[in-house]
C-alpha cells in the first residue's frame, strides 16, 4: 500500500505558525501494567495507563523554536498535501497539546532544524485530543 500523503503544506502551534515544517511523528502511547501473581511464569492479565499522544514537529525555523516558551500549550495543527493529487489535503489537530521539550541541531554539512516535541492528554479520559480530517 503507497502513502498518499506525502508533503506537509504548512504547520501551526497555538495560532502561530512553524515555519519549514520537515517532518511530523505522531505516537499513541500507552505503558503496560502487567498484573499476576508471583507464582506465574507469565502474566494473567495486561491493564494499561492512561494513553497519551505524543508528536514531534521537525522544522528549519529555529529562530521560531528559540522564542517558544517550554510549557506553552495550544492547538498543534498539521496540513499535509496528497501525493497524487486525487484525495483531498488532510488535516491533523491536536487539542491540549503542551510543548515538552525543544531540541535544535547546528550540523556541518546541512542548515540547522529544530524538534518540538509535544504531548496531549484527555483532560477527561474520554476525549480524545487527536483528530484527522480531509480538507474540503
Amino acid at each position: 500500500m503507497s502513502n498518499r500523503y506525502s508533503r506537509i503544506l504548512s504547520a501551526t502551534f497555538n495560532g502561530g505558525d512553524l515555519p519549514l515544517p520537515l517532518a511530523v511523528q505522531i505516537a499513541r502511547k500507552s505503558a503496560e501494567l502487567p498484573a499476576g501473581g508471583d507464582a506465574d511464569a507469565f502474566s494473567t492479565s495486561v491493564q494499561i495507563e492512561r494513553p497519551v499522544l505524543q508528536a514531534t514537529v521537525r522544522i528549519r525555523g529555529t529562530a521560531t523554536a528559540e522564542q517558544l516558551a517550554l510549557g506553552q500549550s495550544g492547538s498543534l495543527v498539521i496540513r499535509i498535501a496528497s501525493a497524487d493529487g486525487h484525495v483531498p489535503d488532510r488535516t491533523i489537530t491536536i487539542d491540549q497539546a503542551v510543548l515538552t521539550d525543544i531540541s535544535i541541531d547546528y550540523q556541518q554539512t546541512s542548515p540547522a532544524a529544530a524538534s518540538l516535541r509535544f504531548v496531549a492528554q484527555s483532560s477527561d479520559g474520554q476525549t480524545d485530543p487527536f483528530g484527522a480530517e480531509d480538507s474540503l
